[in-house]
């Protein structure tokens, strides 16, 4: 059997301690069940080994970036020989794509680029284009780097969809890292975003797509040297999980939803909120809490309130910290954040890392904080923060919530930036 592929897609980690062999059959994630041989079977084994495949890209990543479009080619086809098209609502012609000179559309350097025109804006209009990966490997590689020229922030996804049939689709706004010029913009989006693929050794194509439901509207979009990136130690050290961009609508930055849930006598309302100073893209989460909260109502517990964004399952073992910004109406306002890996959930106290206060505070919660309670990091689903367990009530505004590893400091965080317009 394929070890690598093995650990890449089901435990997510190539550090192994042990090999168990043993009669278990696998009913769900971390769900075993009792297997089906009979009782007082026997089975020998001779001469087991591990062996490398020389044809897969090392643990310590591809010599090069690989590279799958420059659109330097007069070609239909790929730098990985695989094809490209256009796609939207049947019967239509939502987006159309062409080549170009990049200094025509606007490019700061010379060749040629892929210009989208694309018109989304009726009801349940959507529209792009996608090119071949022709079965690529991405094991070894860990984002996706690519240009974009557009006149504003561009509403659009960016997806990638393996052989096996599985779709990620994420907002391209929250990976925005450097805006050139007033229409230039270098975008580069961790492979970690996309936690929901069950695989990435075999990948059909890379899209980009636009959509009357996340205000795609109608315009040109200018398109340049897709590449993905080797591993490197330093290249990702922070993972955008949402920014409350309210262009996004109800999607985070890894296209997760967001809700609010309660108990008893408590009560929760949570809406992103334009115009508030200090925030990125002056856009932030408000979140009141109150009713009753920490009220015991017997038979019913106690009474608690949360608001929840979807994780999707990424694997957040690569990072070290939960980081955050904060700010309270009142100052002092406390609650517990959780991470849930869909069987088991822990919060941190927020006090005992950090005091809310009446400006923008970032806070920062280890993620060993839940490890060490066996939460399962390679394959998180949700992120809580929880109002409960005494009697409380206030509003707090949250922004900028990022995954980070705290040894490396090489893309700054969303308020470093100073948002985009």
């Amino acid at each position: 059997f394929d070890l690598h592929k093995l650990l890449q897609t089901v435990t997510r980690n190539t550090a192994v301690e042990e090999l168990i062999l043993a009669d278990w059959n696998v009913g769900g994630y971390m769900q075993l069940l009792f297997g089906d041989n009979p009782s007082g079977a026997t089975a020998w084994f001779d001469n087991f080994t591990v062996a490398g495949n020389p044809k897969r890209p090392s643990e310590h990543g591809l010599r090069d970036a690989v590279c799958v479009e420059d659109f330097e080619r007069d070609a239909p086809f790929n730098q990985l020989s695989g094809h490209r098209m256009v796609f939207s609502n049947p019967s239509t012609f939502n987006c159309t794509a062409r080549v170009t000179k990049a200094e025509e559309a606007g490019g700061s350097a010379a060749g040629r680029m892929l210009l989208l025109d694309y018109d989304v804006r009726e009801l349940g209009a959507y529209g792009g284009w996608w090119t071949s990966l022709e079965g690529l490997d991405l094991n070894g590689c860990d984002g996706i780097s690519l240009e974009m020229i557009s006149g504003d922030t561009p509403r659009c996804l960016v997806g990638l969809k393996a052989s096996s049939g599985e779709e990620v689709k994420l907002p391209i706004a929250p990976y925005i890292v450097e805006r050139r010029t007033d229409s230039v913009y270098s975008v580069k989006i961790p492979l970690a975003a996309f936690g929901e693929l069950p695989d990435l050794t075999a990948m059909d194509n890379l899209s980009i797509s636009f959509e009357e439901k996340i205000g795609s509207g109608t315009g040109t979009l200018g398109v340049d040297n897709i590449c993905f990136l080797p591993v490197s130690p330093g290249r990702v050290p922070r993972l955008p999980v949402d920014s409350f961009d309210a262009r996004l609508l109800s999607v985070n930055a890894l296209g997760g939803q967001r809700w609010t849930f309660s108990n008893g006598a408590g009560a929760i309302s949570a809406e992103i909120e334009e115009g508030v100073d200090g925030a990125s893209d002056d856009c932030a989460l408000r979140v009141s809490y109150g009713g009753t909260i920490g009220l015991d109502l017997g038979e019913q517990g106690f009474s608690y309130a949360g608001w929840v964004t979807s994780l999707r399952g990424i694997d957040a073992s690569a990072f070290d910290a939960i980081r955050f910004r904060v700010r309270g109406h009142a100052g002092g306002e406390n609650f517990n954040v959780y991470l849930d890996d869909g069987n088991r959930r822990w919060p941190a106290i927020v006090a005992e890392f950090g005091t809310v206060g009446r400006t923008w505070e970032t806070l920062t919660l280890p993620l060993t904080e839940y490890s060490e309670h066996l939460v399962e990091l390679t394959r998180v689903e949700e992120l809580q923060f929880v109002f409960e367990w005494e009697e409380t009530s206030g509003t707090i505004w949250i922004d900028d919530i990022e995954l980070v590893r705290m040894s490396h400091d090489s893309f700054s965080s969303a308020s470093d930036r100073g948002g985009m317009k």
